[in-house]
This record gives structure tokens, sequence and C-alpha cells, in this order.
């Protein structure tokens, strides 16, 4: 061999260094402790974090939900509002020609107060539409009429809404008390039956009930906001109130009909009505004391569980 080619000491000395060193290294490497990780926590791990994913998920699957909820509630409210816009003009052009009419005696008083009273009930119900849209705007859900129902950003729409119907029952209640003193002038002229004009007065009173109805439910409404009744309690005491308005309002109806069913009888006897005119009163009269069963019914439940 050359001797070019043959290792020198210090070759042979460094080697056994590198090796040397290297050796202890490989005994370092398998000497380090390792920490077990039981098979069971791996896998319990993954399942959390599958979980979680899920359950991200499912929570971007119900906003997205409850956006496009929010979406259709805001659009039959912005429908509705516009449908109540469209019917207001109708019938504010309709109450223009009324009152023209009117100004030359082409038509009565009582048509001209009709007119103005349906273009204010027009107006009261685009006013409710767009309370109704404030609120589904506000809340994304359908509007609420329970008397338990909370606030919606500090805005009680409960008592808004109640107070309209009020005022739409207010309107109906003076018509109703012009059409009853147009029938009194026509009784007393001998144009009409007494009947009638008595049965204007009963319309009239079951309006007024229905009016002293509403305002015991704003009461109700105002006592639960204030924290002096449950929600238990302000649902048994609002539906008693409607049960012993209806109670009130059937009970007069029944009344009222069997006066004008003993008329028609008579009238029948006589050969002055047709028996067709009997018969009709006879299952009008059957209806409204069905109804005041019902309401009867009613009341009696609600009593024992207030």
């Amino acid at each position: 061999m050359p001797k070019t080619l043959e290792p020198d000491m210090e070759f042979v000395e460094r080697l056994e260094w590198q090796l040397a060193s290297e050796l202890r290294r490989s005994r370092l490497k398998r000497s380090a402790p390792r920490i077990a990780v039981p098979r069971a926590a791996v896998a319990a791990a993954l399942l959390a974090g599958i979980l979680l994913a899920g359950v991200a998920a499912i929570k971007a699957a119900e906003l997205v939900q409850d956006s496009w909820r929010k979406k259709i509630e805001i659009a039959r409210a912005e429908t509705e509002v516009r449908l109540q816009e469209a019917r207001l003009e109708t019938e504010r052009g309709q109450a223009a020609l009324v009152h023209e009419r009117y100004a030359v005696g082409l038509v009565s008083e009582g048509d001209d107060l009709l007119a103005t009273t349906t273009q204010e009930r027009s107006r009261l119900g685009l006013e409710r539409s767009r309370l109704d849209l404030d609120e589904v705007r506000r809340s994304g859900a359908p509007p609420r009429d329970e008397l338990y129902a909370p606030l919606v950003g500090g805005r009680d729409f409960v008592s808004e809404r109640l107070q309209l119907e009020r005022r739409g029952a207010e309107l109906g209640l003076k018509v109703l008390e012009a059409r009853a003193k147009q029938l009194e002038e026509r009784q007393r002229l001998g144009l009409i039956a007494p009947g009638q004009a008595r049965s204007a007065g009963s319309d009239i009173a079951a309006r007024r009930t229905r009016i002293a109805e509403i305002g015991q439910r704003l009461d109700l409404r105002k006592r639960f906001l204030a924290a002096a009744l449950s929600a238990v309690r302000v649902e048994i005491a609002g539906r008693l109130a409607t049960a012993q308005a209806n109670l009130a309002v059937a009970r007069s109806k029944v009344e009222d009909l069997k006066e004008r069913k003993a008329r028609a009888e008579t009238r029948r006897d006589l050969g002055v009505a047709s028996p067709a005119e009997f018969e009709e009163l006879a299952d009008a009269l059957g209806a409204a004391e069905a109804e005041l069963k019902l309401a009867a019914l009613e009341v009696g439940i609600l009593e024992k569980v207030k």
C-alpha cells in the first residue's frame, strides 16, 4: 500500500474519539424517559375535538337558520305594511268622495261618519302593522300579544297594540251611537218598530263592554310589568276578563234575539211576516244560547283556578 493511503496516528486517534462520542449520544437517546399516554386518553381527546367541532357547526347552522327566519318575518311584516298603506289610500279616496256628496246633501250624516270612521280604522291598521314591523326588526320573531310577554328592546309593544285596539273600538262605538240616534229619530216619526232601536242599544252596550275589557287587560299588563302579578296569574286574569266580557255580550245578544223572535212570531201569526224570518231568528237564538253556555262554562273554570 502506498504510504499516502496509510492512516497516520493523528487520524486514527480522531476517528476513535468521534466513534466514542457517537456511541455515548446513542446511549443517551435510548435511556431518555418517555411519557406514556394511554390510548383511551388519546381517543377521548380526539372525541372531544370532534364534539366541539360538531357543536360549533350546529351553532353556525342555528345562526344561519335564525337569520333566515328573521328575514322571513321581516318580509312578512313589511308586506303587511304595504297592504295597509294601499288600503288606507283607497279608504282616503272613498272618504273624500263621500264628504263631497255629504256637502251637497246627497248622503246622510251617518254615511259621512261611517266613511270617516272606516278611514280612521285603516289608519289604525297601518299603525298596527308598522308597530309589528318594529317589533320583528328588534326581536327577529313574530309579534307577541300575551300579557306576560317581555319588553322588546325596552319597549312595551303589547300595551301599544292594546291601546290601538281600544282606539278602534271607540271609533266603532261612535258609529253605533250615531246609528242608534238615527233609529230613534225614525222610530219617533213612526217609520220603524221600537225593537230596532232597542237592538241598536244592545250593540252599544256590547261595544262598551269590549272597551272596558281592553282597559282591564291594559291594567293587568301594567301590573305584570311592575312585578305585582306573575306570568301565570296575569294569563289567568286576562283570560277571565275576556271570558266575562264574552259572557256579558252573549247574554245581551240572547235577550235581544228573544225579543226579536217573539215579535217575528207575532207578525207571522198575523200574516204580516214570512215564516222564514221567524226560522232565521230562531236559528240565530239557538247559536247565541250555545255561545252563552260556553262563555259561562269558561268563566266558571277560570274563576276556580284564579
